[in-house]
């Protein structure tokens, strides 16, 4: 597929998907007669777990290491496996932390439904009835 296909199914933008290639995240790709880049459905696989990666806070600079121990093959799989869970160990300190400020905001939201109500009541209790004996329909 052409590199705008490939960005719209990986949901990154061209520049992106050029950045990457040059910073060593995807490998130079074949390109056709036209000298255009094309790319297959294992890079696109790639390319989404590398999407997965930066969405756990994982650095370019992390995901370029773990690129190359991926591109010596066999032998650095424990070496890639220590990689993945110390960033593992990170997201479930992020989920930890935004656990706590999803409480929080529900203790302010909770806080507002109550506020909210006692103004009601209050606007209620100080509103006189309205005087409707000289109305006529």
């Amino acid at each position: 597929m052409k590199i705008g296909a490939f960005a719209q199914h990986s949901g990154l933008s061209v520049d992106t998907i050029r950045y990457y290639e040059k910073v060593g995240l995807l490998k130079p790709p074949y390109r056709d007669d036209g000298g255009r880049r094309v790319f297959d459905d294992a890079e696109l696989n790639w390319l989404k777990f590398l999407v997965q990666l930066k969405a756990t806070g994982m650095s370019i600079a992390e995901m370029v290491a773990y690129s190359n121990l991926r591109n010596q093959g066999a032998v650095s799989y424990e070496a890639r496996q220590k990689m993945l869970i110390e960033q593992r160990k990170k997201v479930a300190i992020q989920q930890a932390i935004l656990n706590e400020c999803a409480l929080l905001l529900d203790d302010k939201v909770t806080l507002y439904d109550n506020l909210i109500v006692e103004r009601d009541d209050d606007e209620q209790k100080t509103k006189s009835p309205k005087d409707t004996r000289c109305y006529q329909p």
